[in-house]
């Protein structure tokens, strides 16, 4: 449980950070492996389906983010949320694996 806290307090700290910065200063990959990064507590990777623009990995970070700090595990209103804004999203076959397995 601990590694599990200190994991998710570092999560937190790198998503700060990158959020501290002005979005134009960074590349639709950096966002991608932010994206990864955030995703891989999942029981399959993050993998889109075709290349995303960096507004809907941003959301998809931020929904992540919500998600990985949500009071209850059988809350996933942060990814149906993502999933109901960004229907044709190229991350909605990992998006959907990961919620039928969890």
């Amino acid at each position: 449980m601990r590694s599990i806290v200190q994991f998710s307090l570092v999560f937190v700290l790198l998503v700060l950070t990158q959020l501290a910065f002005p979005v134009h200063a960074e590349t639709v990959s950096q966002v991608r492996a932010n994206v990864l990064a955030a995703g891989s507590r999942f029981a399959e990777p993050l993998v889109a389906s075709s290349a995303a623009g960096r507004a809907e990995n941003k959301a998809l970070l931020s929904a992540l983010t919500q998600y990985q700090s949500r009071q209850s595990d059988d809350d996933y209103q942060a990814l149906t949320d993502f999933l109901v804004a960004y229907p044709k999203s190229p991350w909605t076959v990992a998006l959907k694996t990961n919620l039928g397995l969890s």
